[in-house]
């Protein structure tokens, strides 16, 4: 680690010497003054996470720690990798202490769509349709993270998509929490699912990723480590200070959005990664054929760029939940990773749906 430089503090400035002149005149508290005061101590809590929780839900002693996962689909320009150079929310998950699901659902994407992700979403464009506005997703973010320990994964991407972040104190992330990095690779971070598989030995995202496991998993990583950490956090707030802490303003929760929070976007999901492998087992379908030849081309691609974008063609083809029967199909909102109309990869994929076949070509590598 690096070490921080030190910084030269200037010698403090000499006192002013007040003028001499007449005192100004004290000002009585009125009871209106006074009651602000008491609402503004009572607004202020000290950078610690009460022990008794404002109750939600009728389970305020399960919700004391929450754990979070999303789910987004890439907006903006198609680049390489995962398409889209900015994320936007399409799915939030909120699981209670004991694995319950708080809240599980798909969000509204208003802006256009280039790549959705299928093989790591499993969700298409008329799924995303029918969730939820954004707006109604972030009143029961805020109002069910809201003045509770926050677990969950690399969460710095979540909570750009989110639109909220909850103070630092009250975040335990799985994937900076030092502990729970094996000891012979301390020194990255790692994914959900390796850690899952050294401390849990359970095996993850087989197929799409699951927002509701991921945060549950997240969970059980937390409370293998629970008691430690919370010393450590605690040590971690106050090491090399010596004033005392300035406390962490979190205020009133948040009004209950409505009285059912929204929960079923896994069956959503899980619907689609049934009809994915319906689709690659039909014969008279595209979608295996389309995989396994683009697959072909991004391992022959001469540049970086080429095999990225082909992969992602055949990863969409994979888990496309319906069959691609004709050249109408590849209009389809899901399959524009594919290209322009006129480019390589467009012509490509119209062949292999046209006649069941391609030539063989060097196009791949350009």
């Amino acid at each position: 680690t690096k070490a921080k430089a030190t910084k030269e503090v200037p010698p403090p400035a000499a006192a002013a010497v007040p003028s001499k002149g007449p005192k100004a005149p004290r000002v009585k508290a009125t009871a209106e003054t006074k009651a602000k005061a008491t609402k503004a101590k009572k607004s202020v809590v000290v950078e610690r996470v009460p022990d008794v929780l404002e109750e939600a839900l009728g389970r305020a002693e399960d919700l004391e720690v929450v754990a979070v996962d999303t789910e987004f689909v890439g907006v903006g320009k198609n680049t390489v990798r995962f398409g889209g150079s900015e994320n936007a929310l399409a799915r939030v998950s909120i699981t209670a202490a004991d694995g319950e699901v708080l809240l599980d659902t798909i969000v509204q994407v208003n802006r256009s769509i280039c790549d959705y992700r299928l093989r790591y979403m499993g969700l298409m464009q008329t799924d995303i349709d029918l969730g939820v506005p954004f707006e109604t997703a972030h009143e029961w973010i805020k109002y069910l993270l809201h003045g509770r320990i926050v677990v969950g994964h690399s969460l710095s991407s979540d909570w750009k998509v989110m639109g909220y972040k909850p103070p630092e104190v009250l975040i335990r992330d799985t994937s900076v929490y030092r502990p729970l990095r094996p000891k012979d690779a301390q020194s990255k971070r790692h994914r959900l699912a390796n850690l899952a598989e050294h401390w849990l030995e359970m095996h993850m995202h087989e197929v799409a990723h699951d927002s509701v496991e991921d945060a549950a998993t997240a969970m059980k990583l937390y409370q293998l480590f629970r008691e430690d950490w919370e010393v450590s956090a605690s040590k971690d707030r106050t090491k090399k200070r010596k004033a005392p802490l300035e406390p962490v303003v979190i205020g009133a929760r948040p009004g209950r959005p409505s009285k059912h929070a929204p929960i079923g976007a896994m069956n959503v999901v899980a619907r689609n990664i049934e009809d994915a492998k319906i689709s690659l087992a039909n014969s008279a379908a595209r979608n295996g054929l389309i995989a396994r030849r683009f697959g072909k081309i991004a391992d022959s691609a001469k540049s970086d760029f080429a095999a990225c974008h082909y992969r992602r063609v055949a990863d969409t083809a994979i888990a496309l939940p319906y069959p691609i029967m004709s050249l109408e199909d590849l209009d389809r909102p899901e399959l524009k990773c594919i290209g322009k109309a006129g480019s390589f990869s467009r012509r490509f994929a119209e062949k292999l749906v046209a006649y069941g076949q391609a030539p063989d070509t060097d196009a791949a590598g350009t």
